[in-house]
């Protein structure tokens, strides 16, 4: 699984060419990708219908890329506990905070404050805070939040929450709110499929 750090060169396309822009070669970690919708410091916050219409997009274009799932996030949360008690991301509670120190390993170093964070994979999530359903701008310099594509029930998805206070993910679900998400493509050795 390759999960690009979007958070770098900068593509300033808007969501209508966000899946047509994106590059099939030469991509490195850091690469950015910027659509429309809630710019915080640090990137740009979805509503439900804004990470709905990248998938459909991607989804159409028969992209190897996709919106992180549920499932895509559990496996890389569970990959970074180092206890296997604490490889718990699977479950399917809400509002629940799973593991211990996977949070930690994928904080970027900078921009948070009161942790030692690792970064150990280059993820480099920043604490881009999420924006409500008014459009007001919260929790930046103190959480990051990111759709998972997968439905906790007719109306929600589940969320992914990073918090500056913990070093452990918060697993919530939301149907308005705005929130980033991170691209995923399937890599094998040979590299990413299709490329």
């Amino acid at each position: 699984l390759r999960i690009p750090n979007l958070l770098h060169n900068e593509y300033n396309i808007g969501i209508n060419g966000i899946v047509d822009a994106l590059p099939g070669n030469n991509l490195h970690n850091g690469d950015r990708y910027v659509t429309v919708n809630k710019h915080s410091n640090f990137g740009v916050l979805y509503n439900r219908l804004g990470m709905e219409t990248v998938v459909e997009k991607l989804s159409r274009l028969g992209s190897n890329w996709r919106v992180a799932t549920k499932e895509d996030w559990d496996k890389l949360l569970n990959f970074c506990e180092t206890c296997d008690e604490d490889r718990q991301h699977g479950g399917t509670d809400t509002n629940v905070v799973y593991g211990k120190i996977a949070g930690k390993a994928l904080k970027s170093r900078e921009f948070w404050t009161g942790n030692e964070n690792l970064d150990k994979f280059g993820m480099n999530i920043f604490p881009t805070g999420l924006s409500n359903v008014q459009s007001e701008l919260t929790s930046e310099d103190d959480k990051a939040a990111f759709w998972c594509n997968t439905p906790y029930d007719e109306n929600d998805c589940y969320i992914k929450e990073f918090n500056n206070n913990s070093d452990a993910v918060k697993q919530t679900v939301s149907d308005e709110d705005k929130y980033s998400i991170r691209l995923v493509a399937d890599y094998h050795e040979e590299g990413l499929d299709g490329y």
